[in-house]
């Protein structure tokens, strides 16, 4: 995902969406869709359709993610014939170019960023289910593989910028950072002021039965990213800024870090210098993963330094070729998430999202996808439901899937 440079709208954020007289969804379809009497549409209750009605559309990934243009087949499919359930007008949920409760706007007009309630993600997440700006919709808990633990299917921070060393980013210090998801295996770039998880390492080896050696995963084969030190030692806990222990242990309390763990990319270099500083388990040289463009694919182009396949990033290494995953797959399923009942499977990750045609947002017919549904040449629209951020995402990458009918036009 490539991010512009953040422009503050002038505008203050506003709620848009208010409920007035009564409960917001109704069942329908035989219970398997809501009708949500805010929004005029009907939502089906499969939040990862990928992985259910089109899971046998071709290039779909094993866990349901799909490329823009398999996103758009998947719409195709489910409105072929007479139709899922019978409705042949299904699409994808709709994004406004233009949202003043949005926190900035790109270069070209489109609005992004933290709190955007305008847009049907948006709505869902900080208005049906009071969602704030950094929580994820599920949190993962316990072991998952490799010896990890509170690993979440979703984006983790890098702790470098590959395209402010290609002197492509001279504005924002902080705009551009890599970044990787577990939940598909993209690398890419953000700005920094989404939120994501925090996964420290060491380059090299640590004594045998030391403190850190007792809290770390050795991986030999990782390209650590720093000259004349093979192998990472990666802590094993990988949501450890989620543990109150440990911030206070590094003296981290200060820190704006969300209480499920994520946080904005220069919290997370405060937080590793703080870890430093204080010598957590006895190690000064505590750093984030570094990312590299060496073998990355994007459409089979290899000549390119974000994408899937991209193996010499410490990240990477762990999700290619220590989890043997292939792209496309999370690294874990979501537990169960009451608060979002009656809806299903929603995945604590980046969804695609359609451009709405602006000159009809003031009726139900808002909620219609744009004649040119992309957000700009390249990328489409999407909103990150493990933080509640909108943002444009190249549209190679493998995001999640809603979809919902809207309302017939009010006569």
């Amino acid at each position: 995902m490539i991010l512009p440079t953040i422009t503050p709208t002038l505008e203050p954020p506003s709620v848009t969406h208010i409920i007035i007289d009564g409960e917001r969804f109704t069942p329908a379809d035989g219970g398997r869709t809501v009708h949500d009497n805010l929004l005029k549409v009907t939502w089906f209750l499969d939040a990862n359709v990928g992985k259910g009605a089109c899971k046998n559309v071709p290039n779909v990934g094993a866990g349901g993610s799909m490329t823009w243009k398999t996103a758009r087949a998947c719409v195709a499919q489910l409105n072929s014939g007479t139709g899922l359930l019978g409705h042949t007008n299904w699409q994808m949920p709709a994004t406004p170019v233009k949202d003043s409760s949005c926190s900035a706007v790109g270069p070209n007009g489109n609005s992004f960023g933290k709190n955007c309630r305008g847009s049907a993600y948006g709505s869902l997440y900080y208005v049906a289910w009071k969602r704030h700006f950094g929580d994820a919709v599920a949190l993962q808990t316990g072991p998952t593989t490799g010896g990890f633990s509170n690993l979440q299917p979703t984006l983790y921070w890098f702790g470098n910028s590959l395209q402010r060393e290609a002197g492509k980013e001279k504005g924002n210090p902080y705009n551009g950072y890599n970044s990787f998801s577990f939940s598909n295996g993209w690398q890419g770039a953000n700005v920094n002021d989404h939120v994501m998880f925090f996964l420290p390492m060491i380059a090299g080896p640590v004594p045998a039965r030391s403190p850190a050696a007792q809290a770390t995963v050795w991986d030999p084969t990782a390209e650590s990213g720093v000259q004349g030190e093979s192998g990472i030692s990666w802590l094993a806990d990988a949501n450890v800024a989620h543990d109150p222990r440990f911030l206070q242990q590094v003296k981290a309390e200060h820190l704006s870090i969300r209480s499920n763990g994520s946080m904005e990319q220069e919290t997370a270099q405060a937080l590793i210098e703080l870890m430093r500083r204080n010598q957590y388990l006895g190690r000064n040289d505590w750093m984030l993963p570094v990312s590299s463009g060496a073998h990355c694919t994007i459409d089979g182009k290899t000549d390119v330094t974000a994408g899937y396949n991209c193996t010499t990033s410490g990240l990477g290494h762990l999700y290619y070729e220590v989890f043997e995953l292939k792209a496309g797959t999370a690294v874990a399923e979501p537990p169960n998430i009451p608060e979002v009942k009656p809806f299903e499977n929603v995945q604590p990750s980046l969804y695609w999202a359609c451009a709405a045609d602006p000159s009809t947002r003031s009726n139900p017919q808002g909620n219609l996808c744009n004649s040119t549904p992309t957000a700009v040449s390249g990328f489409g629209f999407s909103f990150d439901m493990g933080s509640g951020f909108t943002d444009t995402t190249l549209q190679g990458s493998a995001l999640s899937l809603m979809v919902y009918y809207p309302d017939p036009p009010a006569e």
